[in-house]
């Protein structure tokens, strides 16, 4: 084979496996098959090719030919001393840890891939192959729940991708990726982070540490979403300013937020991608909830519902069941709110089960809607307490249903609920009223016997006396 013939092929097949590692399956084909016929006794170009397979393999998600090529190619590549080409075959194992969830072993081979490109990386090649293994680095750090380090780490990330000669690809991966370590810091950080399962059980918050989170998000989506309209890629486009509309019902700014999600719906329905359009309905359908417009997402989750079930996609189908509960709740439905969360019960259970048979990490529950309108009746309800089966009665479930639900969720009962809600009430109003006799006034008032048995109690759950409590000077005895 002529030199300048061997080159344009050795170009060809390398050129096949970036082809493949993009997507571009059908190029990396076509290029293949004009390689593979020269490549016999040629122990570079069979290395390229063996490369350029695993890359082709591995977009297909045919792991285990992919991990067998990836293996002999990198092998090669090092004995001819092609050292780039070589890391790049190991990153495509490493790159199926991370796939089947094996993350401290893609963790291990990411951080040894990136000391290779650190060392002896050169040019382009070297800030993109950074690049790659920071970019898996950050979801790695994220899905341990060790976000700092994934904030440092998907930081670096983004400032080398802006470097690359190749910014339209690299970028939004290194985006997306620190994107997505604020949006869960995001929803860890939000008061109500126990419903943080999925985005559509919270709501606008003005936490601080919340709206610093979304800030830092939205920027990077803003900044991917330009590259995609510069790109003319209007699905793109339309996708990442979905998720800006997120994080901005979160900031609470959800009139603007709407058509940003209204836009992907009507992308979506263009290409007929039925699973993202029931995923827009959602994010539309809770936008209104959030803005108490709760006939108008009930309409929107019902249509996702209906689309979800033709597809029988179940994970779907348990967040919106749950918002649907949620929805109807607010509208005083509580049959159907409950009828509804039921259904998300029953097939969160069956996707945990199936979790746990796979060996499968399990998110926790969201808490039923019913648990925080027995919490808001109960309040009400004080100083007057009501019985167990009062609460259960008004929120139209089973006294067990209740007892359960604040068991799972708040690690008490009931009664113990409504005791400590008491207690705090006498506390208050004790440190509101400092005159005589405001001791015996509370008691009465919160259906208390002043007896050492109430007086022990107070003094465990606040550390003084009730008459302490009530003196002018009680900060200062504190």
């Amino acid at each position: 084979m002529r030199a300048d013939s061997r080159s344009k092929l050795l170009r060809l097949a390398l050129g096949a496996a970036d082809a493949a590692f993009r997507g571009q399956c059908e190029d990396a084909e076509a290029a293949l098959q004009r390689c593979e016929s020269f490549g016999q006794h040629d122990a570079e170009l069979t290395a390229a090719i063996r490369l350029a397979r695993a890359q082709l393999a591995m977009s297909r998600s045919r792991f285990d030919a992919a991990r067998i090529d990836a293996r002999a190619a990198a092998v090669s590549l090092a004995r001819l001393g092609r050292r780039q080409e070589a890391v790049r075959a190991q990153e495509i194992e490493a790159r199926i840890f991370w796939k089947l969830g094996e993350n401290a072993r893609a963790q291990t081979l990411f951080q040894k891939l990136l000391v290779h490109w650190e060392r002896w990386g050169e040019g382009k090649a070297r800030i993109d192959g950074e690049v790659r293994c920071l970019t898996h680095l950050t979801s790695l750090h994220s899905r341990a729940q060790r976000y700092e380090q994934a904030i440092v780490t998907g930081t670096r990330a983004v400032l080398l991708a802006k470097k690359s000669s190749d910014l339209p690809f690299y970028f939004p991966k290194a985006a997306n990726a620190l994107a997505g370590v604020h949006f869960r810091r995001a929803c860890q950080s939000h008061p109500d982070n126990a419903l943080a399962t999925h985005i559509t059980a919270l709501g606008p918050t003005a936490s601080t540490q919340v709206l610093s989170h979304c800030r830092s998000a939205r920027a990077l989506m803003d900044e991917v979403r330009q590259i995609a309209i510069a790109s003319n890629n209007r699905h793109q486009a339309a996708l990442y300013g979905s998720n800006i509309g997120q994080l901005m019902v979160l900031m609470n700014e959800i009139n603007a937020a709407l058509p940003l999600m209204l836009e992907f719906l009507m992308s979506a329905r263009e290409r007929n991608d039925k699973f993202q359009e029931a995923d827009a309905l959602q994010a539309i359908g809770w936008a209104h909830l959030c803005a108490s417009r709760h006939q108008t997402a009930l309409r929107h989750i019902k249509e996702a519902i209906a689309i979800a079930e033709s597809l029988d996609a179940k994970p779907l189908l348990v967040t919106l069941h749950y918002d649907y509960a949620v929805a109807a709740e607010k509208t005083g439905d509580y049959k159907i709110a409950l009828l509804h969360h039921r259904a998300y019960t029953r097939l969160w259970q069956q996707l945990s089960a199936e979790k746990q048979a796979q060996q499968e990490t399990v998110a926790n529950d969201a808490e039923p809607f019913y648990l925080k309108r027995a919490e808001r009746y109960i309040e009400l309800c004080i100083p007057h307490p009501p019985s167990t089966a009062d609460v259960a009665r008004h929120v139209g479930v089973s006294v067990r249903s209740l007892q359960v639900a604040f068991q799972r969720y708040r690690s008490t009962t009931p009664k113990s609920f409504i005791l400590n809600l008491r207690y705090q009430a006498v506390h208050a109003a004790l440190e509101n009223d400092r005159g005589s006799g405001a001791v015996a006034r509370a008691c009465v008032e919160f259906g208390f016997e002043y007896s050492s048995h109430f007086v022990r109690e107070f003094k465990r759950r606040f550390g003084k006396t009730p008459s302490m409590a009530s003196r002018p000077d009680a900060s200062k005895a504190d």
